[in-house]
This record gives structure tokens, sequence and C-alpha cells, in this order.
């Protein structure tokens, strides 16, 4: 069973660029330079001019650090990065568009009451959100899946492929 990791448009918690650094084992130099390929997105606001995040994206950063542990190249995880940024931010501007067509809209216009549109909205987000995550992540993990068997298969047919 996979769980969701803790998805919010207003993070209670914040932390800073040290603290992010002190959580991940991460140099702010790689973190910085994970931020300027938008792998790594900062949440709204800043303290003495250095960005902030969410907590849980700890957890992103300590998995590209495994990639790199792992040893896949920094050039190529960036190059990696900057690849799914720009599919993903496609694919998430096209989520937030049907989101606004089919549900904002649809709810504001059944709802007179403000207070009502906001609550049934962030109810709407709280679940749809997760679930966009999931469809999207296990997609991507069954493409790495087949990728990867694909190009076993071929190696035992082929030994002169690397």
């Amino acid at each position: 069973m996979t769980t969701d990791p803790p998805f919010s448009l207003y993070p209670e918690e914040t932390i800073d660029l040290d603290e992010m650094a002190q959580l991940t084992g991460a140099s702010p130099v790689l973190i910085e330079a994970l931020i300027r390929q938008e792998l790594l997105v900062p949440v709204e606001g800043e303290v003495d001019g250095l960005p902030l995040f969410d907590p849980s994206d700890a957890e992103s950063v300590r998995a590209g650090l495994a990639l790199l542990e792992s040893g896949l190249p920094l050039g190529e995880l960036l190059q990696i990065a900057k690849e799914a940024n720009e599919s993903l931010r496609q694919l998430a501007d096209h989520a937030v568009e049907a989101f606004n067509r089919f549900v904002r809209d649809g709810v504001e216009a059944d709802t007179p009451d403000r207070n009502e549109v906001g609550r049934r909205l962030d109810a709407a987000y709280s679940e749809m959100l997760p679930a966009a995550s999931r469809l999207v992540g296990g997609h991507f993990a069954r493409l790495l899946i087949q990728g990867a068997r694909e190009r076993l298969d071929s190696r035992d047919t082929d030994p002169n492929l690397p």
C-alpha cells in the first residue's frame, strides 16, 4: 500500500535553505541547483532573502541524493529534472485548467455561499491532488519498469548492447 505525500497549498510549517540542507544532507549549492532547474520549488515567501520549503520536500531531495549515490552523474540528474519539469509543468497546467472548468466552475455555479464554496473546493482539492499524483506517479513508475525490462531483455538477445 502506498501513502501519499502530505500535499498542502499552504503548509503549516516551512523550513529554510539551511534547514533543508541539514534534513537532507545535501549541500546548499546542490539545493540551489535543484531550485534553478525547478525540480525543487520553494513555497511562497522568504526569510532574509532565502527561500522557504515545505518540510515534505526533503524526501524528494533525499531521493535525488540516493540516485547520485547509486552512480547517476549530477549533470544527468539535472538534465532528467529539466526534462521532467518541462513535461510535468504542461501536464500540471492542463490539470489545473481541467479542475477549474469541471470542478471549480460547477461548485461556484451551484453554491451561493462563498464560505461553502471554499470548503467544497478545499475538499475537492484534498481528494483530487493525491489521486492525480498517484495516477501520474504510478504511470511513470510503470514506464520505468517497462523500459528497464525491455533494456534487460535486449541485452540478453544482443550482447553488443551496453
